[in-house]
């Protein structure tokens, strides 16, 4: 935390925290709209590979990420194309001055 505001506030390095400041700025959104996606994708069936049906979520892991990668690379690698995912669909919102909140 002490580098973070020494590096942004004392020298004024704020380029790379932009998505930072975009996430944050509808963090509630993203929270809310993150967790129903994922319980969207555990609720939602889809036939693998085996035949039989399957969470949607564990279908794309498996065919876009497992083969690939070890498990938890896989799993880390999930997680930022999930981050990824709300980041740029929250940033037309920011550039729009549009703030989500309660």
């Amino acid at each position: 935390l002490a580098a973070c505001y020494w590096l942004i506030e004392i020298r004024g390095a704020r380029g790379w925290t932009r998505p930072f400041e975009v996430l944050g700025v509808n963090a509630l959104a993203v929270f809310f709209l993150s967790t129903l996606l994922a319980r969207a994708l555990l609720i939602a069936r889809a036939t693998g590979g085996e035949g039989r049906a399957r969470p949607l979520q564990a279908v794309l892991f498996d065919a876009l990420f497992a083969p690939w990668a070890a498990p938890a690379v896989a799993s880390l690698a999930w997680a930022m194309a999930n981050v990824l995912l709300w980041l740029l669909i929250m940033w037309p919102l920011f550039r729009r001055g549009v703030r989500l909140s309660v």
